[in-house]
């Protein structure tokens, strides 16, 4: 069996030319075998790639997933720093307040010396 190149446009095809008596059985069935081989590691392969393919996707799904996952908690922190600054700044505002309430109150009452750290009995 000779395989003869054709040019067909621009592409090379296979043609089989036949010579009646170049092939054995024997040869015929081990060459059907090997095709049939071929083929099916073919189909393996095709098999495999796909699981492949369904493997990137699955991880390009779950990247997306833990990115999503991450903004939200950056945003979550983001938004528990703002909760904080604001509860500092208003407990700041209070303690003025009340240092200003207190200074009054010993204006008002005549007192010379008070020191807060004390303790009377």
């Amino acid at each position: 069996m000779a395989i003869q190149p054709v040019k067909n446009g621009k592409r090379h095809q296979c043609s089989v030319q036949k010579k009646p008596s170049s092939v054995t059985r024997e040869e015929f069935d081990e060459l059907t075998s090997t095709v049939y081989s071929v083929a099916r590691i073919a189909v393996d392969n095709r098999h495999m790639i796909n699981g492949v393919q369904n493997a990137l996707v699955a991880l390009d799904e779950e990247d997306a997933r833990l990115k999503q996952k991450m903004f939200e908690i950056d945003q979550g922190m983001e938004n528990n720093r703002r909760i904080i600054k604001e509860a500092i700044k208003s407990i700041g505002d209070r303690m003025s307040e009340s240092e200003q309430l207190v200074g009054e109150l010993v204006e008002r009452l005549g007192i010379k010396d008070v020191s807060l750290d004390e303790q009377q009995p």
